[in-house]
């Protein structure tokens, strides 16, 4: 255990929690000052560094730090909230997470769309059904997803689709 005046006691041997509400935080009635965020976001302990990585005022040096973070809910955390989470980041954050909120980062404006056809054979069901349910993903690359269940079914049924394209995606999908 460490003690830092002004923190109590943090014991970096805790066990942190690698799953869970990696989820979109709405801001605090009250602002953290930045100082505190700096030296939460350069703390060892993770749990800290997550409560940084839901600050949308976190500086780009902090930013890019946090972006490389070796534990994932920091990462996805910080995916969920900064408005300047580039898009690779999004895309690398959603293909980690298999948290409840992994959906929650497609509908991020910079979110991916281009080169998403790639993902369309991943292994995990639930990225080529998200994949399909991207509410900007263009109709040419929903053509580009593989007609299988859940996520031909998924893409069909956005009420935004022309239902040309709906009508060729469920005969695909059989």
């Amino acid at each position: 255990m460490r003690y830092r005046p002004g923190r109590g006691r943090i014991d970096e041997e805790n066990e942190v929690p690698a799953g869970g509400g990696f989820g979109f935080c709405p801001p605090l009635d009250t602002q953290r000052s930045l100082e505190v965020v700096r030296r939460d976001a350069l703390c060892a302990h993770p749990l800290l560094r997550r409560g940084a990585a839901r600050d949308r005022r976190l500086p780009p040096d902090l930013l890019s730090r946090l972006c490389a973070d070796e534990d994932l809910g920091v990462r996805v955390l910080l995916a969920q909230n900064h408005p300047d989470a580039s898009p690779e980041h999004l895309l690398r954050s959603f293909l980690a997470c298999t948290g409840r909120y992994r959906a929650e980062l497609l509908t991020r404006p910079q979110f991916p769309t281009g080169g998403l056809p790639v993902y369309a054979d991943h292994a995990d069901p639930a990225v080529r059904e998200a994949l399909a349910r991207h509410p900007n993903l263009p109709p040419a690359r929903l053509r580009e997803l593989p007609g299988d269940g859940e996520p031909a079914h998924a893409a069909a049924a956005d009420p935004a689709l022309d239902p040309a394209l709906m009508e060729e995606i469920f005969d695909a999908a059989g």
